[in-house]
């Protein structure tokens, strides 16, 4: 729960101030104080940094190139954050396991992770310095309420969290446990099987975005998607296991997921430049949100499908999880009320197959390969 509010915060920051390298330094001081304090706060002094790492990623994405790649850097920075989730099963733990103290292993990382700061720091373009402003919070307050109030802005938060909880809540929650008790796979089968989903992520979200740039729109690639993993979903539930490869169900459906990222940035292009770090905040506390909320209405609705035992067969999980299909469906009646934001619309005469037109806004213009422009 910590993650949605903590990226708000964020990014109104960002919005008042600019300071993506500031924000990650303060993010990595974060993690090191979070891991100091009770294990009972650790998770959500975790996730409020990875909210300075999301936040700082997607910013540096859309501010220092071109804004035809909007969609694939930020599917890049996905699949990196992906990357490292799934780091954190396979290679920290047999890490660790093999005899590293895990305080030397963290202690690595902090230490890691303060050299990428100074990467940051030296390889970043400068900026010039927003001006001080001591009534801070209602500017912020005002780009809040300037995001919330945009339709488009609740529709990509709603269809990104309904494009999202089959990945969260399907998958990483139940789905070792679905394949060991509906499909009578062994334990060890179903964990790399159900990995295979996250791998999905990782190549779904940059790729997705990669289309999605080219083609100059968003929503037909996110239609295309939604529509992929709501096949694949269905299969998974009611279709006949042996007529695929065993790990090819579950890396399709996350690379359809990976259209939950296109969102991400609609968002971004359907409010003003000035808005951007918050609108990405929005996205991402609804998308949080829908999974924080939901997750525990679908465990119940198991556990009363199973009669409050745990014997869990087929028909149970089909009973629980049925509803994330019309819930993938409703995510693309509702992309149909998107305003196409892509560029081939925004900037029909200057768009090209090969996506070179005028990128993103920073410091008041407009960079382009020719130079900088006034925005007018």
């Amino acid at each position: 729960m910590a993650g949605g509010p903590a990226t708000l915060k964020v990014n109104i920051v960002t919005d008042s101030s600019k300071a993506e390298a500031g924000l990650r330094r303060v993010g990595e001081s974060v993690d090191k104080v979070g891991k100091r304090i009770e294990s009972g706060f650790r998770g959500a002094a975790t996730r409020i940094t990875q909210a300075f790492a999301l936040i700082g990623a997607a910013y540096i994405a859309t501010t220092n190139f071109p804004a035809s790649r909007a969609a694939t850097l930020i599917g890049a920075t996905q699949m990196f954050g992906m990357a490292g989730g799934s780091a954190g099963q396979f290679v920290v733990g047999p890490i660790i396991g093999a005899g590293v103290p895990w305080s030397t292993f963290w202690a690595g990382m902090g230490l890691l992770g303060l050299v990428i700061s100074g990467l940051l720091v030296v390889l970043l373009p400068s900026a010039k310095p927003a001006a001080r402003r001591d009534d801070w919070l209602k500017p912020a307050l005002a780009a809040l309420g300037t995001v919330f109030r945009n339709p488009q802005s609740l529709l990509c938060g709603i269809i990104a969290g309904l494009l999202f909880i089959p990945t969260t809540i399907f998958d990483m929650t139940w789905g070792v446990r679905y394949l060991q008790d509906a499909r009578g796979v062994d334990y060890a089968s179903a964990v790399l099987r159900s990995s295979m989903v996250p791998i999905g992520w990782m190549i779904g979200c940059p790729l997705l975005g990669l289309f999605s740039d080219r083609l100059g729109r968003r929503k037909p690639v996110i239609i295309a998607g939604a529509t992929v993993l709501l096949v694949t979903l269905a299969w998974i539930l009611f279709g006949i296991p042996s007529v695929f490869p065993p790990y090819i169900l579950g890396l399709i459906a996350g690379i359809g997921s990976g259209a939950a990222m296109l969102p991400y940035t609609v968002i971004k292009e359907a409010n003003p430049p000035e808005t951007s770090g918050t609108a990405t905040g929005v996205v991402n506390f609804l998308n949080f949100t829908f999974s924080a909320l939901l997750t525990p209405v679908f465990g119940r609705v198991l556990v009363n499908a199973a009669g409050g035992g745990s014997d869990m067969r087929l028909e149970h999980y089909q009973t629980a999880f049925t509803p994330m299909l019309f819930g993938v469906g409703l995510a693309i009646l509702l992309t149909l009320f998107l305003k196409e934001t892509g560029p081939a619309v925004k900037l029909p005469g200057r768009f090209t197959a090969r996506g070179t037109h005028e990128p993103s806004l920073r410091n008041g213009k407009v960079r382009s390969a020719a130079g900088e422009v006034s925005q007018p």
